[in-house]
């Protein structure tokens, strides 16, 4: 079975960092819809301020993501690939074979393999609820409704991302885990 500590420790890190995007996403965007300058002649509209305001906070928040993901990823793999080969030792072990693992050509091209994978899952995950809560944000500002509203609904998106988090820490886990596996078998 996959490690359950290093698949818990890589969805705590993963929630934290959609934790901290999500609750700045909903101080940003409260802070500046209640703080609408009056439009100007000639000036861009305030939706328009909204849209450029919101492309400058999501891709701070992509940047951070992009940044964090090859060493949130790695560390995960690291610890996953570990203790697969940890596990599997000792049941050759119990099974009366005594086998050193190293990091094969093999292993290291899984786990360059997986760690592509990760990092492209980790990237995607503020590319969706951004997109997302731009649409929350537009529809909200055209149609007038207050603040209140337009957070309750991001506060949803909140929770579909941070399952989502959830999801990527359980598949990738598992997959690592299988990966793992089935080289040494192939290797053995």
């Amino acid at each position: 079975w996959p490690n359950v500590g290093s698949r818990n420790r890589y969805h705590r890190r993963l929630a934290k960092l959609v934790a901290e995007m999500a609750h700045s996403v909903e101080y940003w965007l409260t802070a500046q819809r209640k703080s609408d300058p009056p439009v100007l002649a000639q000036d861009s509209t305030p939706a328009e301020q909204m849209q450029f305001e919101f492309a400058k906070l999501a891709e701070r928040w992509q940047s951070k993501f992009d940044e964090m993901a090859p060493e949130v990823a790695a560390s995960f793999l690291i610890n996953q690939f570990r203790g697969t080969d940890s596990a599997m030792r000792q049941a050759l072990k119990d099974a009366g074979w005594s086998i050193e693992f190293t990091l094969s050509p093999a292993m290291r091209d899984a786990f360059a393999a997986s760690l592509a994978e990760n990092v492209g899952l980790i990237k995607s995950i503020p590319a969706q609820y951004l997109q997302e809560v731009e649409g929350i944000v537009m529809r909200n500002y055209t149609s007038g409704r207050n603040v209140r509203a337009m957070a309750e609904e991001i506060r949803g998106r909140y929770k579909v991302a941070s399952n989502r988090a959830w999801l990527i820490a359980r598949d990738q886990s598992n997959k690592a885990n299988a990966v793992v596996q089935r080289t040494r078998q192939t290797e053995l």
